[in-house]
């Protein structure tokens, strides 16, 4: 689930159909006129999901068998892109994250992958936890990226967006971290 930053816009993902011919997409719901907006079709099970700032990007993460980031214009509902990225959820975490510019995703567990969501290139990986990683947060200025490592590790590590290099490790948590968010 998601809401659009600059409209009263839901975004939410769904599955339907019997088994094993599930249909899953993306439903776009206007919340003042409690109405649907559309749909956005998908390969796969959606993994994460988020809107750029300005609300007119929407970038979605599938899981196997589809295994892809995708681009949305909301205005149309058109695919503006679409790229290989092999997702795998975690219990129930949904590591993936974007920037307020949708320039960038983040994926991945124990590894983490920076995608450049212009070229479709991977910037950089790293390993970012002895057992998985539970939830990945862009700064406000997507500069950087915290990562918390779930049950096995109670650091929230922070990677420079630039380089990929942890810059620091949070350890004040004396228990795992199932989430993190930056203040705006």
């Amino acid at each position: 689930v998601a809401f659009s930053p600059t409209a009263p816009l839901l975004a939410y993902s769904t599955v339907a159909g019997p088994s094993p011919n599930w249909q899953t997409s993306i439903r776009l719901w206007e919340v003042t006129t409690d109405r649907g907006m559309g749909e956005l079709r998908l390969g796969a099970e959606c993994l994460g999901l988020g809107f750029s700032a300005d609300g007119q990007t929407l970038v979605t993460s599938t899981a196997t068998p589809d295994n892809q980031i995708t681009v949305w214009r909301i205005s149309d509902r058109t695919k503006l892109a679409n790229y290989t990225a092999r997702q795998s959820a975690v219990d129930e975490a949904i590591p993936f994250a974007i920037t307020r510019d949708a320039s960038a995703a983040a994926y991945g567990s124990p590894t983490i992958h920076l995608l450049d969501l212009a070229t479709g290139q991977e910037r950089w990986h790293a390993d970012a936890a002895d057992d998985s990683v539970m939830s990945l947060a862009f700064s406000p200025d997507g500069k950087i990226l915290a990562s918390s490592a779930g049950y096995a590790e109670s650091a929230i590590r922070l990677w420079d967006v630039a380089s990929g290099k942890e810059i620091a490790q949070l350890q004040a948590h004396g228990s795992w971290v199932g989430a993190t968010a930056f203040w705006p």
